[in-house]
């Protein structure tokens, strides 16, 4: 029987967690109604479990259930946030768009943004980071400009584990009267996420990277204070309040939002341990290879889960058989240069050659981080050094 690998890419996807898959079973088989199915039972049921599932999301992010809309995961909700904002401020006003951004956004928001500049009335200006992957806040102001309509950027970055101010930009938004949305995929269950609090218009995550399952996600709307107005993508039988069209995903809808309860009833004891994993981890490689080097912020002003490391002098394989890590962003796993964010913080093509993206979570042992780190000491092998002129004349 073969053994299956240490899993350590929570950050790619998380192993869903029994309690969800619990939970979602009866709405694949005796609970299959429609939610829209107003006149019978059947839609009655399920229509009951999407307002609870909505309610447990609004729970989790402190907002109201009303400004919680489902998708089938953040890439969706990451484009519905900008194309639909885009949509909603052309109807109102034909003045020219001015967008703000960075570089090391994931690829769903720098598609959609990149896709926008294609257009004559909409500028995108990209706001650059320091080799920690800081944003540089100085530069922002400078781009901000009095007819800004938006700034999107993540809230944790998903290669490097940098956390971006969220408080502080939202501020420096709302100064301008400029919407902020911010990808929050890699935050939910690692940072506390408070929308009561944080100056966020638009936020997005999937189900998926918080045990729950693959093809659900959420798209927040701020409701007042201000009233975010964006268009439809899709259009139909008026689901959603009309804002997003389609027969909903009744289980999937019903796991994520137990993986949102799940997540705001374990949060402190999760983080603790994510923490120590971490601490553990990054202790142990730096005792094994005194030459590696952490990509992006230091130790304890990271991300608690995950760990970019360039592993100097050492030649990385491009896989491994007994662990499963990433050599960098999931979604650019088969790329053969660097990715957009590890070229955003000054790596060369060499150095991400030698680096890879290590993340843990609920079910990571101590034990499943000592046999990654044996499993790299016996893999990686120490680059031979090239002879200099005077050893090839002896």
């Amino acid at each position: 029987m073969m053994i299956k690998p240490v899993y350590l890419d929570y950050n790619a996807t998380t192993p869903m967690d029994p309690r969800v898959l619990e939970a979602m079973l009866p709405y694949f088989s005796e609970e299959f109604g429609n939610s829209v199915s107003a006149a019978h039972s059947y839609g009655w049921v399920a229509e009951k479990a999407v307002k609870k599932a909505r309610e447990q999301v609004a729970s989790l992010l402190n907002c109201d259930p009303h400004e919680i809309f489902f998708t089938a995961g953040a890439t969706e909700s990451n484009n519905w946030a900008i194309r639909g904002l885009i949509d909603q401020l052309r109807s109102e006003d034909s003045t020219p768009l001015h967008f703000i951004s960075s570089p090391l956004e994931h690829s769903s928001v720098l598609s959609a943004l990149r896709a926008a500049e294609q257009r004559k009335d909409i500028a995108v200006s990209w706001c650059a980071s320091n080799t920690s992957g800081a944003l540089d806040i100085n530069n922002l102001e400078r781009m901000l400009k009095t007819k800004s309509q938006l700034m999107s950027f993540m809230w944790v970055n998903n290669e490097i584990g940098s956390i971006n101010p969220i408080q502080a930009l939202g501020e420096l938004a709302q100064s301008q009267q400029c919407y902020l949305h911010s990808d929050a995929t890699q935050a939910i269950g690692k940072v506390v996420v408070d929308l009561k609090k944080a100056p966020v218009e638009l936020l997005s995550f999937s189900g998926h990277k918080i045990y729950g399952p693959k093809g659900a996600g959420v798209l927040f709307v701020r409701g007042k204070n201000p009233k975010v107005r964006i268009k439809p993508l899709l259009f139909g039988g008026g689901h959603e309040g009309g804002q997003r069209s389609g027969t909903l995903n009744v289980p999937a809808i019903v796991g994520l939002g137990l993986a949102c309860e799940i997540v705001q009833k374990e949060f402190s004891q999760e983080t603790q341990k994510l923490q120590a994993l971490r601490n553990q981890l990054w202790g142990q490689i730096q005792s094994q290879f005194p030459t590696a080097r952490l990509n992006g912020p230091q130790i304890d002003s990271r991300a608690i889960n995950s760990l970019n490391i360039t592993f100097c002098g050492y030649l990385v394989p491009p896989s491994f058989a007994e662990i499963a890590i990433s050599r960098g962003s999931a979604c650019h796993s088969g790329a053969a240069s660097a990715s957009p964010v590890l070229k955003g913080i000054g790596l060369s093509d060499g150095d991400a050659d030698k680096t890879l993206r290590i993340s843990w979570g609920r079910w990571t042992t101590p034990e499943d981080i000592e046999k990654a780190v044996s499993v790299l000491k016996k893999t990686l092998r120490p680059l031979q050094a090239v002879p200099n002129d005077n050893s090839l004349r002896n």
